[in-house]
C-alpha cells in the first residue's frame, strides 16, 4: 500500500512522525512524505515528482491544519485527491482519503468544501490508524500498544507547539482603594510579538498619598485551559517565563493562578526581581488538583511593599509550557 502524506511544511515534524510510524507498522506500507530526507531526489522536478506520487498512491492522507489551508501546494494536492476520488468506485473510493485534522482545527475542518462529506478524524485518534491497517489486512492486536505510544507522542508534539499565551486576553487592573481618575495613569501595557511590557506608577499624581493595594497584568483564558494534560504527559512540566527589569524599581512580583468562572485563586508564587533578565519556572505538579484542568487567569501582581520606586517598567516574555525531562 502506497500512502501519500499531504502536509504543510510548517507541520513537518508531525508529518515525519506519522510517516515513520506508519512505515514501521507493516512491510506492506510505503509512505511518501515530501519532508522525508531524500523523498525527492536532488535535481528531480518537484511538481512532477509530487504529481507522479499522487497518481500512484493508494491512500491520500492530508494533515489538515491552519497552515494547510494557507499553503497553495496543499490546496493543489487536495484538489487532485478530490479528482481521483471522483474516478474511483465502490469500496476503494471509501478507502482512499483519510483526512486527519491537527488541533485547534476540529473534525468539521472540511465542511463547506467538495470533500465535506468525508469523515475527518483527529490526528491523535487511534482508531483511524487501526482502520488503515485493517484495510491492508495487517492489523494485529499486538499493534495496539505501539499505536497508543505513537498517539501519546503525537499529543506531546501538539501540546509542545500550542502557544496558549498568544491567544490569551491580556488586561491590566488596579485596586480601587484610592481615587483613580484614569486606570492608565497607574498601570498600562504594550505588546510586541510575544513580549509584554508592563508599566506601573503607584503615585502618578505626585501627591504622596495612599497607593493602590496592587496593580496587575492578567492573561485571561475565556475557554479555560486544561494544564493537567501537560502534567499527564510529563510530570516535569512547568510554566516558564522571563522578566526583564529595566528600571530596578521592583524587588518582588507575585504570580497568581486562578480557576473557574469565578476566577478563584488556586495558588500564589512570589519571585525576587533583580535588575536585568530574570528566568523563572513553576512546576505544574505544585498546582496539581482538579482546578488545574480549568485555569482561567494567570496574573502578574505588583504590591507597593515590593517596589523600590513608585514608577517602573518590566518586560514579561517567553511565557510557555515546558516539558523538560
Amino acid at each position: 500500500m502506497k500512502i501519500f502524506i499531504s502536509h504543510s511544511t510548517k507541520d513537518r515534524e508531525i508529518a515525519l512522525k506519522v510517516s515513520s510510524f506508519l512505515e514501521s507498522l507493516s512491510n506492506d506500507i510505503e509512505v511518501f512524505c515530501s519532508s522525508d530526507s531524500g523523498a525527492i531526489p536532488v535535481g528531480e522536478n518537484f511538481m512532477k515528482s509530487i504529481a507522479t506520487r499522487l497518481k500512484k498512491c493508494d491512500v491520500f492522507l492530508p494533515l489538515i491544519s491552519e497552515n494547510y489551508f494557507s499553503s497553495k501546494f496543499c490546496m493543489i494536492e487536495l484538489g487532485f485527491a478530490y479528482s481521483q476520488l471522483q474516478s474511483l468506485n465502490g469500496a476503494k473510493s471509501q478507502q482512499y482519503i483519510y483526512p486527519l485534522c491537527i488541533p485547534p482545527l476540529r473534525v468539521n475542518a472540511l465542511s463547506g468544501t467538495p470533500l465535506g462529506d468525508i469523515e475527518v478524524a483527529r490526528i491523535d485518534d487511534a482508531e483511524v490508524y487501526r482502520v488503515i491497517l485493517e484495510n491492508i489486512q495487517d492489523f494485529r492486536t499486538g499493534q495496539n500498544k505501539r499505536i497508543r505510544e505513537f498517539i501519546n507522542e503525537i499529543r506531546r508534539l501538539l501540546l509542545m507547539r500550542t502557544d496558549l499565551f498568544a491567544k490569551a486576553n491580556i488586561n491590566v487592573f488596579c485596586a480601587d482603594n484610592v481615587a483613580i481618575r484614569d486606570k492608565r495613569d497607574f498601570v498600562s501595557y504594550s505588546l510586541m510579538e510575544a513580549e509584554t511590557t508592563f508599566n506601573f506608577n503607584l503615585d502618578p499624581y505626585e501627591i504622596g498619598g495612599e497607593r493602590p493595594n496592587f496593580v496587575s497584568l492578567v492573561y485571561g483564558f475565556v475557554d479555560k485551559v486544561d494544564f493537567e494534560q501537560f502534567l499527564a504527559l510529563n510530570e516535569n512540566s512547568c510554566i516558564a517565563f522571563e522578566i526583564d527589569s529595566f528600571t530596578n524599581s521592583l524587588s518582588k512580583i507575585d504570580l497568581e493562578f486562578k480557576f473557574s468562572d469565578n476566577n478563584r485563586i488556586l495558588k500564589t508564587f512570589q519571585f525576587p526581581i533583580h535588575y536585568g533578565n530574570n528566568k523563572f519556572s513553576v512546576p505544574l505538579i505544585e498546582l496539581q488538583s482538579e482546578a488545574l484542568k480549568q485555569i482561567s487567569e494567570i496574573c502578574f501582581v505588583i504590591h507597593p511593599v515590593d517596589t523600590i520606586e513608585n514608577e517602573g517598567m518590566i518586560k514579561i516574555c517567553n511565557i510557555r509550557v515546558s516539558m523538560t525531562n
